[in-house]
């Protein structure tokens, strides 16, 4: 199976940038972005500034779309989203570094299906959100973060006729991550 989440990426931020260009950029108070946390994932992340040091993160996490099909029977797939709304706060550590920090709670989904079972996964956690971003001009900047986050997994599964629900906690050190971003 092929894997699309590189070309879905590039083309969301072939669009991303063209739509841009048209915008009003009188005050730059919002910032869209793409982060990569993974060779098979990205995240799509929207910024409003609240103060001059105070923002406010939304973040859409999109990873493992899968898709198999082997015959008419066969058929597998999976899909993993995660919702993440949050604040962070901003300090200028030099001209053109910033490093930023907060909190941010997050809901994850988890879809899985084949022949013989179906899984559903919900994972609420809270995260605290570490990066440093570097200011490439006035409207855009290059980044990396992490966010260690604390969370729970409630999962049920179908096999058949019957039914299994089980869940569990755990602790997430969260890989770094790059990003880009624009702001308008």
């Amino acid at each position: 199976m092929k894997r699309t989440v590189w070309p879905m990426a590039a083309l969301c931020l072939a669009v991303w940038m063209l739509l841009a260009q048209h915008l009003n950029a009188q005050s730059a108070n919002r910032e869209f972005g793409i982060r990569f946390n993974s060779l098979n994932g990205f995240d799509l992340v929207y910024k409003k500034e609240k103060s001059e040091t105070k923002w406010r993160r939304y973040r859409l996490g999109a990873s493992n779309f899968q898709y198999q099909r082997n015959d008419s029977i066969n058929k597998n797939w999976q899909v993993n989203l995660e919702l993440a709304v949050g604040c962070e706060t901003r300090e200028r550590i030099a001209d053109r570094a910033v490093f930023y920090h907060g909190f941010e709670p997050r809901v994850g989904f988890s879809f899985y299906s084949n022949a013989y079972s179906k899984q559903t996964t919900i994972s609420p956690g809270i995260g605290y959100v570490l990066g440093f971003l570097y200011d490439l001009s006035p409207r855009a900047w290059v980044g990396i973060e992490a966010i260690p986050a604390v969370y729970s997994t409630f999962t049920l599964e179908k096999y058949g006729e019957s039914s299994t629900a089980f869940n569990n906690a755990g602790f997430s050190l969260n890989s770094l991550a790059i990003a880009i971003a624009y702001r308008f």
